[in-house]
């Protein structure tokens, strides 16, 4: 038996999938098993790395005669694994040289079934995003949301994917949510190796294997999550609520048929009028997402927006404002884009604060966006009872200038990282 199994779902990535393969070929203190499986590519380059791949020591081919999609295939490679570990990897992604050793040496010295890593997202642009990898972990309302659904950035026990029969849901996207879900959900212990980003993934590659988004695919996770782990206490109505709602506002910008989105929003919208009784949200913006989907249809386009800060700050507002209230000299630190829409909706509810500052903007153009008094940074620390921080970094720079009152962060809100019962 090997140490890892690598499955790597293959459909018409061409050149790509040389430097894929290539990098896992540079692992090194680790015994490892390539699987292979070609999803109906008809690319020619494809196939010719494919057909010379076959020659290759402890790499195995395996070809589907029609394309299935990246769920079907990577259950096909799952049944073909036979490594003590089994991890994936997209045919048009890059693993770090040191991944797979430095993965197995923390997953064995901590006894877990799942190691987690880091990973480097790569725009069409070239931006580079840093995407930490997070386990399940229910301190947060919309916890659901928040873990990491990536198989390529999960080494998991085999024997932890046999013992429960995990596989992945055979549908055209969205089918990776529901194997990290039980993985993480079944694993016994997870860690993570954080020190840095192990593998890249590259986005917005028309030849992806899912890069066929069909938005009622979230509905049908949703679906099989609920249906197989409600009743073992794993989830409530609430988290499937939740995460099917925001679910179908992330799809919105990956799926362009507008038939296919009414369709899953009428689906959503079913599942929670059947169990509204049983949804209970105590987070301000998830009791806004939850009314708005029961009172409004799909033309009326509100979803749309849902994701914005614009909904999201507007749905809080009876929290900050009531804190607010407990002072006289309220003074908004920060005229970026979070400042100007957090001063729209103060504007729209017809609610004042006393100034508005900002250290990194010339403070004249700040003048035309707002007919509330401007003040310097040096001001705002001593003037101030209370500061409404725009970000982190803000709320960080006036306490090292020695502010000592209240601060309200708004980053806080967007991240939902608030405890309601303490508001």
């Amino acid at each position: 038996m090997c140490d890892v199994s690598i499955i790597v779902p293959v459909f018409n990535t061409g050149q790509d999938l040389e430097r894929a393969i290539s990098s896992i070929l540079l692992q090194r203190s680790v015994s490892y098993e390539v699987i292979c499986v070609n999803d109906g590519s008809d690319d020619d380059t494809t196939i010719k790395i494919l057909d010379e791949l076959r020659n290759k020591t402890g790499i195995q081919v395996l070809d589907l005669a029609i394309n299935h999609g990246a769920g079907y295939a990577r259950n096909i490679g799952l049944d073909s694994a036979s490594g003590e570990y089994v991890i994936f990897l997209d045919s048009d992604d890059v693993y770090d040289a040191n991944m797979l050793s430095n993965m197995l040496i923390k997953i064995k010295n901590e006894n877990a079934d799942v190691c987690l890593c880091n990973s480097k997202w790569v725009d069409g642009d070239g931006n580079v995003f840093l995407q930490n990898s997070s386990a399940i972990d229910k301190k947060y309302e919309d916890w659901i949301m928040r873990f990491s659904y990536e198989p390529w950035t999960k080494l998991v026990l085999r024997k932890t994917i046999v013992d429960n029969n995990i596989k992945f849901q055979e549908i055209s996207s969205s089918n990776d949510i529901y194997y990290s879900f039980s993985i993480l959900s079944v694993a016994r212990n997870v860690t993570v190796f954080d020190e840095y980003p192990m593998v890249t993934h590259f986005l917005g590659k028309t030849t992806q294997i899912s890069s066929n988004h069909d938005a009622r695919n979230i509905y049908y996770v949703g679906e099989k999550i609920c249906n197989e782990y409600h009743e073992k206490g794993l989830v409530t109505i609430s988290d499937i609520a939740l995460f099917l709602i925001i679910g179908i506002a992330r799809e919105y910008k990956w799926c362009r048929n507008d038939k296919q989105k009414e369709e899953c929003y009428e689906l959503v919208k079913s599942f929670i009028i059947s169990n509204e009784k049983n949804i209970i949200f105590s987070n301000y913006y998830h009791s806004y997402l939850l009314r708005n989907i029961i009172k409004n249809s799909y033309e009326s386009g509100w979803l749309e927006e849902a994701l914005s800060e614009n909904c999201k700050l507007e749905s809080w507002l009876p929290i900050i404002v009531s804190k607010m209230e407990k002072f006289n000299n309220v003074v908004l630190w920060g005229a970026g884009n979070r400042g100007k829409i957090f001063l729209g909706i103060l504007k729209r509810k017809n609610i004042r604060i006393r100034a508005i500052t900002d250290i990194r903007l010339d403070l004249q153009k700040v003048e035309t966006i707002t007919d509330i008094m401007i003040i310097q940074p040096d001001e705002a620390i001593k003037y101030a009872d209370c500061i409404i921080a725009s970000n982190k970094e803000i709320r960080d720079y006036v306490i090292e200038r020695g502010f000592s009152k209240y601060i309200i962060n708004l980053e806080d809100y967007l991240l939902g990282n608030i405890d309601i019962l303490e508001s």
